[in-house]
């Protein structure tokens, strides 16, 4: 009699399918919020709610389109499982679009750090509680910091040939 097993590597990938594919939407929504905080907060400013209705939708187009794009190269095909799809020229295809993916994410977050600063700058506030209002909207500089190292572990484990190394170090960052 035969012994057949499903192999070990199946459930551990499949984690990892779901996070490349959820991801993207979970940071997309994120980011949304934040545009509709902002409109909510500072809606006598026409310039932002201006940018807000620009900045909006272009996000969300960009993180629908991308989302179904990782989706599409994220699933495996036809006899391949979640594991043996990690080696196959669609994967590695995948991976070369996480740099531009991750610059277009911190060029979104630069923007997102520059309107609640610049509309903080212009209310009638004494100074102390105008700085303590920017130092709450600076922490999205950790935001920016967070896709700066996000783009840098991207590169490096798109352009090198020690994968695993870079996976293992990239991998918290993604």
């Amino acid at each position: 009699m035969r012994c057949i097993h499903t192999s070990p590597p199946l459930r551990i990938n499949q984690g990892n399918y779901f996070v490349s594919v959820i991801s993207t939407p979970a940071l997309g929504f994120a980011k949304l919020s934040l545009f509709l905080l902002y409109l909510q907060i500072f809606w006598p400013f026409r310039w932002l709610r201006i940018c807000v209705y620009a900045g909006a939708p272009i996000t969300a187009a960009f993180y629908g389109a991308v989302t179904i794009v990782q989706f599409y190269y994220a699933t495996p095909k036809d006899g391949y499982t979640p594991f043996t799809y990690l080696l196959t020229p669609w994967e590695q295809k995948a991976e070369i679009l996480y740099v531009p993916i991750s610059a277009v994410g911190l060029a979104i977050d630069i923007f997102l750090l520059i309107l609640p600063i610049r509309s903080v700058l212009k209310l009638q506030l004494r100074g102390r509680k105008k700085l303590g209002l920017i130092l709450v909207f600076l922490t999205g500089v950790l935001a920016c910091v967070g896709s700066l190292l996000n783009i840098y572990f991207r590169h490096e484990l798109t352009s090198t040939s020690d994968t695993l190394y870079w996976s293992a170090v990239a991998q918290p960052m993604m």
